[in-house]
């Protein structure tokens, strides 16, 4: 831990670290996102290392991402758990890197649909913000996003507890867009099952020097909204007596809590793998138990 920290530290004083051109940080309360996140998109460059307490950081190549482009990205994973205090961790990074006017910093929070936390969401984002916006400079120029990783277990949700349904998730995005609109950020829900809509395909929309994105919204599980790109009129349009102006107050943030469900995830990471595994068995058992309890309850 020591030696990662020195190793930082000497980076963010040495020329090398001034000359990239952009930086990215991602931040989630669970390690496991992080480290999927690095799989996904820096497994080749390897160097990574998974057993980190609340940092680590590498540097990649940019046409690992880019085919086209050249130069090279930092990237800098921070463990940030919603117990944990994280000004001074977040301090540090704004010091040396937020600071440095030439660099375009990407800060990106990430939630997991595969981990049931979805109740803390909008508190561990708002704290989150909070923090960095406290720490930023006038002269750092910087870009927020939320991504929202593993969206296609939106549908094991679905599927494998009657806890779930359609207007929870409703209910979700409302929050986070209107969330975003308000941070300054950008919404991006990513599919595994979705090329579209992957990771490394997000990252090249973030990395981008073209003009603002076009609001793409496929499905519940496929969403991706730059900033600038949504109103508050636009979210209302899934529930027309939501309010996206209070999502904020701490009445708002309290039924937030209160109204999304939690889950025993052992279960779902169950009924998930048998799902992957025979999706059409998945059925195809539960309907031959509920006719063979028909027949029995026909014939006494």
């Amino acid at each position: 831990m020591e030696n990662q920290w020195e190793t930082f530290l000497d980076l963010q004083n040495g020329n090398e670290f001034q000359k990239l051109n952009h930086t990215l940080i991602f931040c989630s309360p669970n390690k496991k996102s992080l480290s999927k996140i690095k799989k996904l998109l820096f497994e080749k460059d390897g160097g990574v290392n998974d057993d980190f307490e609340l940092i680590t950081f590498f540097n990649v190549s940019l046409k690992s991402i880019m085919s086209n482009k050249s130069g090279s990205l930092d990237v800098y994973m921070l463990y940030t758990p919603t117990d944990l205090e994280t000004i001074d961790l977040m301090n540090t990074f704004t010091k040396g890197i937020c600071s440095t006017s030439r660099k375009l910093i990407h800060w990106i929070f990430v939630l997991d649909w595969e981990v049931p936390n979805q109740k803390s969401w909008l508190r561990y984002l708002i704290n989150s913000f909070t923090t960095l916006q406290k720490l930023e400079t006038e002269h750092s120029k910087t870009d927020r996003a939320v991504w929202c990783i593993n969206s296609e277990f939106i549908r094991t949700l679905f599927r494998s507890t009657t806890l779930w349904h359609s207007h929870h998730v409703d209910f979700i995005q409302q929050t986070l867009r209107s969330f975003c609109i308000r941070k300054h950020s950008s919404l991006a829900y990513i599919d595994n099952n979705s090329k579209k809509f992957s990771i490394k395909a997000i990252l090249k929309d973030i990395l981008q020097d073209d003009d603002i994105s076009p609001v793409e919204m496929v499905d519940q599980t496929n969403i991706l909204i730059p900033f600038g790109a949504d109103s508050d009129s636009l979210i209302k349009t899934l529930d027309d007596a939501f309010d996206p102006t209070s999502i904020l107050e701490s009445e708002f943030i309290s039924n937030f809590e209160t109204t999304i469900p939690a889950y025993p995830r052992s279960r779902l990471q169950d009924n998930s793998q048998d799902a992957n595994n025979d999706e059409s068995s998945f059925y195809s058992i539960d309907l031959q138990e509920r006719l063979s309890k028909i027949y029995q309850a026909y014939k006494t």
